[in-house]
């Protein structure tokens, strides 16, 4: 069964809401704790309701009301998120209000937006929606793992329309934290192409799509297919499972117009990359797209949304490609994504 991406609306460190724009210059994710480029709400979200809400919750809704205006849905049959950390933001709030009141008087507000469903739940309440909703929290696998349920409802006949989407935040508590990890670039500035350093740049942003059994007028892409992997034993095994995908679709590497990688600048992660691309890929045109949106657990789902754009306006801008080699025709589009050598996902898109 084919599945289309409809409608999208995504909020980045890049002016990605009104779609992508190849002709602007990018802005370059080189500087510690990225932010998104935010709209005005008002616009989008009635102001009263936005006052309650978190700045995650905002750039959430905001991009899920946009998906679903662009595909001309009024209720979808499914809302289905993915989130490795939920509202940050509130988490913190909550947390720092325990501490600042001996665990007395705490308003219940910041817990209950804290929770990883809240913004599932608040889209619902927007649109008054009680069909199936759902959110997935599983780390680096969290908007995949969306994706793939969404798939599945559209494939069994359980729904016309589903709303999918990925979205983390960055906060000062939780960039401080990962950098003690050794998750963060100490430097700022350098190149991820020619980063000889540990650590990457984070990021942030929330990606929406609405997913349909049948195409439009305002379709992006064909979805063809998603797959993860966990703690590969070695390259070799990445290398198998990669081909695995493709056979199971009778399409052959060749066949791939452009490979989108998850490159995010850490010396001990990206080689992994180039070997793939060495020995299954050395005659496919390449890319990358973390220098766009930093590094953050849902950030395939970026990818999703700068490879949709790019396949419907048949265009690769020069921003993104990493290899001399340029795509003759783009058809299909892979996004090979990772994090920390531990999780994998394959993302399979293809022109309408």
């Amino acid at each position: 069964m084919e599945v289309f991406i409809n409608g999208i609306g995504a909020i980045s460190p890049q002016d990605s809401l009104d779609g992508l724009n190849v002709e602007a210059l990018p802005v370059l994710v080189n500087s510690s704790e990225v932010k998104c480029i935010e709209p005005v709400y008002k616009n989008y979200i009635n102001p009263g309701k936005a006052r309650r809400m978190s700045r995650m919750v905002k750039m959430g809704v905001t991009a899920a009301l946009k998906a679903l205006q662009e595909s001309e849905v009024a209720m979808p049959d499914a809302i289905i998120t993915g989130t490795a950390m939920g509202c940050l933001d509130d988490t913190e709030k909550f947390l720092n209000a325990i501490i600042d009141n001996d665990e007395q008087l705490l308003t219940p507000t910041a817990f209950i937006q804290s929770t990883h469903n809240t913004l599932g739940a608040q889209i619902a309440l927007l649109l008054a929606c009680h069909n199936y909703n759902f959110t997935y929290v599983q780390r680096a696998f969290s908007f995949e793992n969306a994706l793939l349920d969404g798939l599945m409802k559209l494939s069994e006949g359980d729904a016309q329309n589903v709303l999918i989407g990925g979205h983390d935040d960055m906060t000062s508590g939780f960039y401080t934290l990962y950098d003690r990890l050794g998750y963060w670039k100490k430097e700022v500035g350098e190149d991820l192409l020619m980063s000889k350093s540990k650590g990457a740049y984070s990021g942030e942003g929330a990606a929406f799509f609405t997913l349909a059994s049948k195409s439009s007028s305002t379709s992006y892409a064909k979805v063809l297919g998603v797959d993860m992997l966990y703690k590969p034993r070695n390259t070799d095994e990445i290398n198998s499972w990669v081909r695995a995908f493709l056979d199971a679709k009778n399409i052959e590497p060749s066949e791939i117009d452009l490979v989108l990688y998850g490159i995010n600048g850490d010396s001990r992660f990206d080689p992994i990359f180039e070997e793939v691309k060495e020995v299954v890929f050395a005659r496919q045109a390449s890319g990358y797209f973390k220098h766009l949106s930093g590094e953050y657990a849902t950030s395939t789902s970026f990818a999703m949304y700068l490879v949709a754009n790019m396949l419907k306006k048949q265009l690769v801008p020069d921003y993104v490609l990493t290899s001399a080699i340029r795509p003759r025709s783009l058809n299909r589009v892979l996004i090979l994504n990772g994090s920390r050598n531990e999780n994998y996902s394959l993302t399979l898109l293809e022109k309408c």
